[in-house]
């Protein structure tokens, strides 16, 4: 497959998917759609649970768009294990360098990145036992033996600060000061805590008693975080007690991109009712501007056609706005709830684990319908099209 060349600007992500199954769903098949309704180039993934014949078969059906790195756990191949998946539509994939530090705990890959530069991301996965994590980070520290991570993410089953956890909990201080040790040297900071220092969000919730924490985190070298952006948690399509964490990196060189003009989106041009009203706007316009020219005077075309594209504007976003999907809506209101219920410096910490989780339970179950909705969707179009050379295809 020819190469795309890499952009300047890319998303990465980590998931803890908690293991390959939930009742009858095989996980790891619905990786790919993640990443494509979410954009990312590069995601960790924690808890793969991978085998050898699980990976090929994967890279078997999705090998044409994506390539996935995996270290399984060394005793047990169907338990733990780590791996990052790799966008080909975002990256160059075809020079890729694979690097185990810490079987079924810790990889890295580094890759092409804009030019003559590349990237390391290293992608972990920590043990839960404080001894156990204490030795996870100073054997990383050792083995990289001064290769520089430029991006550290995945799940840290610890947290630095106690308001990263509800009940606010301070973890083990030995386990805590190997993983700053580690940050010092490799000049690493918390991507999410730097752009947001006193808000709280949590990446993990234990349902039974509310119990949260921000365990899920990604690091950045501290020179580049100034060219990170949008750091992001959103729950997880897929069944897990985790969080979706996503950031997007550029290359310092690369241009500032703003928000950028507003495009009628392309599923609505194809819209009968839009086509219509459009149409008949347009005809509105061209009788406008046949009577205004037989006037004498105040002939002003450009007036008239700026009219019609503000109408054909105003038209397309109220249209818009009436066929946004109601659900898509109701998770970015609950998600804004569940960060106000986060942040209130009024309430107890039982109210805030009570109404989190009701929250949350919301959020994971409405995002869950919007996957497996969309899925349905592709499948329908994939049984219609799949034998016809076109986008399902690709």
């Amino acid at each position: 497959m020819h190469q795309r060349a890499a952009k300047a600007s890319f998303k990465i992500a980590s998931l803890n998917i908690k293991g390959r199954k939930s009742g009858e769903i095989e996980k790891w098949m619905h990786i790919p759609q993640v990443i494509r309704e979410n954009n990312i180039a590069a995601m960790a993934v924690q808890e793969t649970h991978l085998t050898d014949d699980l990976a090929n078969q994967f890279q078997g059906l999705f090998g044409t768009r994506l390539t996935i790195h995996y270290s399984p756990d060394p005793q047990t191949r169907n338990a733990r294990g780590v791996a990052i998946v790799l966008n080909k539509k975002y990256l160059k994939t075809d020079d890729v360098r694979e690097t185990v530090i810490v079987p079924g705990r810790a990889i890295m890959v580094n890759l092409p990145w804009q030019d003559t530069q590349r990237i390391n991301i290293l992608a972990i996965y920590a043990p839960n036992s404080p001894r156990e994590i204490k030795e996870f980070w100073k054997t990383i520290t050792r083995k990289l033996n001064g290769t520089q991570p430029d991006v550290t993410l995945g799940d840290f089953n610890l947290v630095e600060d106690a308001i990263d956890r509800i009940p606010s909990k301070i973890d083990d201080p030995q386990a805590m000061e190997a993983l700053r040790e580690f940050k010092i040297k490799f000049n690493l900071v918390d991507g999410w805590r730097k752009a947001n220092p006193t808000n709280k969000t949590y990446t993990w919730s234990r349902e039974s008693d509310g119990t949260q924490s921000r365990i899920d985190r990604i690091y950045v070298r501290d020179d580049i975080f100034n060219e990170c952006s949008n750091w992001e948690t959103a729950p997880s399509p897929i069944p897990s007690d985790h969080d979706l964490i996503t950031a997007r990196i550029s290359t310092p060189t690369s241009p500032k991109i703003g928000r950028g003009r507003w495009a009628i989106p392309t599923r609505l041009i194809k819209n009968k009712t839009i086509k219509k009203e459009i149409q008949m706007l347009g005809l509105k316009l061209q009788e406008d501007m046949e009577r205004s020219q037989r006037r004498a005077t105040g002939y002003r075309p450009q007036r008239l056609l700026k009219e019609f594209k503000t109408k054909v504007r105003d038209m397309i976003r109220a249209h818009e706005k009436k066929i946004q999907p109601m659900i898509k809506t109701r998770i970015n209101n609950l998600s804004e709830k569940l960060l106000k219920v986060f942040n209130d410096p009024n309430l107890q910490t039982d109210e805030i684990k009570i109404a989190a989780t009701q929250i949350k339970k919301e959020i994971q179950s409405l995002t869950r319908d919007l996957h497996h909705g969309n899925r349905n969707t592709v499948a329908a179009v994939d049984a219609a099209e799949g034998e016809k050379i076109g986008k399902t295809w690709s």
